[in-house]
Formats: C-alpha cells, structure tokens, sequence
C-alpha cells in the first residue's frame, strides 16, 4: 500500500512498513482516487487480475458440473430439488420395469418368459443408473461445493475486505487531520490498528486465487472419477 502525508511517518518509514507486512502490503493495494474528504484505498491491477481469473474458473467448473448433472439425471425436476438421484422407485426404468409388469398381465402363456426376461433385463439396468448416478454425486462434490458455499465464502469475505479498507481510510485521515501529539498518538495506534485488520482481510481473499491450482488439481480428478 502506499501511503502518504502521515504525521511522523518518512517515505522510508512506509517502505520499510510495507516489507514487514508482507505481499499484501507490496503487493495488492494501494491509496488512489477519493471519495468525498476520504482519500481511498483500491485494489491493485494485479489482485484484480487474480480474483478475476478465480471467479472465471468458478463460473467454467459451474457450467462443467451443470452438464455433469444432466448426464447423470436427465430429469430437470429433480435436479431443481438438488438431488442426482430419483426418489424411491421414480428411476424411468424402475417405471419402465413396472410398465412391463403390468403389460404382462395381459399377454398369452407363451410371451410370459420373454416379458419376464426383459423386466428382469429394466430392473438391472435401473440398479445400474442408480450406481451410476450415486458415484457420480460422490465424486464430484468438491466441484459442486465449490461453486456454491466457496462462492458464497468469496464473496462475504470481499464484502468485509471493503469494509475494513473503508474503516481503515478513515482512520487514516482522522490521523492525517490530527493537530496535537496526544491526538497523533491515540489515531496512530488506531490507524495501525485498523491496518493490521485490513491486512488479515486482505490475506483471507487472496487465500481463495492462491488455493486455485490444488482446487483445480482436485477437480480434475473427480471429473475422471465420474466414470473411471
């Protein structure tokens, strides 16, 4: 971050700052254009990029596991309930299989064998779409979860990010503003304060792009699990 125009505080103070508060300190953000009396801060080019490409991917894996899906369950009543699999004996071949059952009763002696031979044929092939259907529910619940409660965590933790950047700037300029050396002191330790907490919120959103190649590692095993 780069900061200016606090009492007490030398250019050189403000490198050596930034070298003990880490990457996020050199890196992610900096004071720019201002809003109203508060001079803000914004994001750096560089951490937008990142969280771009990470919300990029997070909609591509979301697309990925929609189609997942709709291979595994063609019903589109049933994935709106959130679920893969059919309820209790709603599977189309389990109905299939009982459709056969029923139709049997209606046909001679000598059909009878190949009716029961085919229902039994439906009734493993329902066995089978259900198998199929819970191992790929299984296997890609890290996709599924990451488009929906890490989405969700993404954005809460950017939404506080803003708010301690706002908190923080203001007590910036609170310090900036500050005519006695008891009043520098008391908004200098706040500020500090207020900083730290900024940074901790900083390193919390960046966690999300930085965790990305071992989620991408991760997802792309399961996309093989699904049926390998």
């Amino acid at each position: 971050m780069e900061e200016s125009g606090i009492p007490s505080a030398t250019g050189d103070d403000e490198c050596e700052k930034r070298k003990k508060r880490g990457p996020v300190g050199k890196l992610f953000f900096k004071v720019g254009e201002r809003m109203g009396i508060v001079e803000q801060t914004r994001l750096a080019p560089e951490f937008v990029t990142e969280i771009e490409k990470y919300y990029k991917y997070q909609e591509d894996v979301d697309k990925l596991v929609d189609r997942l899906e709709i291979v595994l369950q063609n019903d589109e009543t049933v994935l709106r309930s959130g679920n893969i699999e059919c309820g209790e004996k709603t599977d189309p071949y389990e109905i299939f299989a009982q459709n056969i059952n029923a139709f049997r009763s209606f046909q001679p002696e000598n059909a009878q064998v190949s009716l029961t031979e085919a229902e039994a044929v439906v009734k493993r092939l329902a066995i089978m779409n259900r198998e199929m259907q819970s191992k790929g529910r299984r296997s890609i619940c890290k996709m599924r979860q990451f488009v929906t409660h890490e989405k969700l965590a993404m954005i809460e933790a950017q939404k506080k990010l803003m708010q301690a950047r706002d908190t923080m700037d203001a007590a910036r300029h609170d310090l900036k503003h500050a005519r006695t050396t008891e009043m520098v002191e008391e908004k200098g330790k706040y500020y500090e304060r207020m900083v730290r907490e900024f940074d901790q919120q900083a390193a919390r959103v960046a966690a999300f792009p930085e965790h990305l190649p071992a989620d991408k590692e991760e997802h792309q095993k399961e996309l093989f699990d699904v049926y390998f």
